[in-house]
């Protein structure tokens, strides 16, 4: 017997072991593959019940019901999820009895002729078409049915389209709001509600925005600093109401064309407000050093500020020659007068929607400020510290002027919406009143504090000056009055933050909801 020998330069075959990740792929496969035959054959299912209930729905055998024509399967397709209902059976299928009493007769007023013992012909749930079908009715050929003692099931209508016979089923709530006119914004007043947005917002910024160019020629000319004021006013109220129609007037204008005015407008209100804070100095100046009996060193304080408001003033006039501020000011305009429409001022539906879209822009307003103001409310129910050093120490300066933003924009978007609300009511005007002294005390405060360092710069520059010992004792006793008034603000303003708009209470008062 001879021992077969192995090559040793021929190596010899081992079967290859299957991986792990072969067999994963391979199971995936399969899982998919089955998935996809599950889905085709609950597909092919639903599909020939579908075609049955559309046997069912066509009225054949039923001598009232007019044979129709094909109705769309998709008036049928909703789903039971959303809808509430249990799936289709024999169990399900039971003969309806009278409404109540009082929905037969506030349909009966609406010119719905509610049917008694009609049978059900479907349990299914009615989608978009279907609601489209119920629109397009006219009051007399609409028949509704439903179940007195289970008045949330869904409720079997029958109606004529194009002279044939067209039946589905709604949830009982639905037909109520249809026919007491408070539907959901579907269809033709969905439109109308989108229309009423674009004319409301383009009316309000248009009024803000003309309201802005009427102040420039006096802002570039002449001594009257209420121009400088009202331009910066302006410019602020309508970037607030840009970003409450920013949905509706972008359909309109462009998304981009609406962040372009926002952007502009931004850059003209930083611009003004250069020299509208330098205005405000000058005017106080004199008042401050009568306070403090300071005459010292006041002189050199008001030709400085002069200097730096020539300064911004030609920054200001200049940016009013840009593109942008053209564009604003003759572009802008136009493409608003041909965003506002025809409609209706005084309609329950368009008022209502209003109403609601002010609600929540308030509602977001107050609480975006409640948020950003949680250091200040921290600080105003900490416990009484040892001193009242410590207590202004304390303060949280650095968000306070953040904090001071949101006010004023919480009480711009309240007052954008004091047209919707007829006889506002007090819940809005004490928010307005509340959210207005938030914005004053903090800015009194703010003043006060760019004041003082003001001082305290121009005291450093002149302090290397041979005979400024005079101008620096004025400059120190006017900073002391300035800091004293400064720290003395701080209990007005925590005193205003207590009183702040609630939610709660606005949710009350004009009917917000989370």
């Amino acid at each position: 017997m001879t021992a077969t020998r192995s090559n040793p330069l021929t190596p010899s075959r081992k079967p290859s072991p299957i991986h792990l990740s072969t067999v994963r792929q391979v199971m995936a496969f399969a899982a998919l593959a089955w998935a996809i035959a599950y889905l085709f054959a609950r597909r092919s299912r639903w599909h020939k019940r579908e075609l049955e209930a559309e046997g069912s729905l066509s009225g054949a055998g039923d001598p009232r019901v007019t044979p129709p024509g094909p109705i769309p399967s998709s008036m049928f397709a909703a789903s039971r999820k959303r809808s509430g209902l249990r799936r289709e059976g024999p169990s399900n299928r039971k003969a309806t009895n009278a409404l109540p009493a009082k929905d037969t007769a506030m349909m009966a007023e609406k010119g719905f002729s509610p049917t008694v013992g009609m049978r059900r012909f479907s349990e299914r749930a009615m989608s978009g078409d279907g609601m489209a079908e119920l629109e397009h009715a006219s009051p007399h050929e609409l028949h509704v049915h439903g179940s007195e003692a289970v008045p949330e099931t869904a409720t079997s209508y029958e109606t004529t389209r194009d002279g044939h016979a067209v039946a589905g089923e709604l949830a009982m709530s639905t037909l109520k709001s249809f026919a007491s006119g408070a539907t959901s914004t579907t269809g033709r007043r969905r439109k109308r509600i989108e229309a009423d947005a674009i004319h409301v917002g383009a009316t309000v910024v248009s009024g803000h925005l003309a309201r802005a160019i009427a102040q420039i020629p006096g802002a570039t000319v002449g001594d009257d600093h209420e121009f400088v004021h009202r331009l910066r006013v302006a410019c602020r109220r309508t970037r607030v109401a840009l970003e409450l129609w920013s949905g509706p007037l972008g359909q309109v204008l462009g998304d981009d064309q609406v962040k372009r005015a926002r952007r502009g407008l931004r850059d003209l209100a930083r611009s003004v407000g250069a020299v509208r804070d330098l205005d405000v100095w000058l005017l106080d100046l004199g008042a401050l050093s009568a306070r403090a009996g300071v005459t010292s060193g006041v002189g050199e304080l008001r030709d400085r500020a002069n200097v730096e408001r020539e300064i911004a003033n030609s920054a200001f006039r200049k940016h009013l020659d840009s593109s942008e501020v053209a564009w604003l000011c003759e572009v802008v305009p136009v493409l608003l007068k041909d965003a506002v429409s025809q409609e209706p001022p005084d309609d329950p539906v368009l008022i209502g929607a209003r109403q609601q879209h002010g609600r929540r822009a308030i509602a977001r307003a107050v609480r975006d400020l409640n948020d950003a103001g949680r250091p200040l409310s921290a600080w105003v129910n900490q416990p009484e510290p040892h001193s009242e050093i410590a207590r202004i120490a304390s303060f949280p300066g650095a968000p306070a002027h953040e904090i001071r933003l949101y006010a004023k924009r919480a009480r711009y978007t309240a007052e954008a919406f004091v047209p919707a609300f007829k006889d506002a009511p007090e819940a809005l005007d004490a928010a307005i009143a509340s959210l207005a002294r938030i914005q004053e005390k903090i800015g009194d405060w703010h003043d006060r504090v760019g004041w003082h360092e003001r001082i305290v710069t121009v005291a450093k520059l002149i302090s290397a000056r041979p005979n400024a010992g005079d101008d620096l004792v004025g400059l120190m006793q006017l900073a002391s009055q300035v800091g004293r008034e400064r720290d003395l603000g701080l209990e007005k303003i925590g005193s205003a933050w207590r009183d702040r708009p609630r939610v709660g209470a606005l949710r009350d008062g004009l009917d917000i909801r989370k």
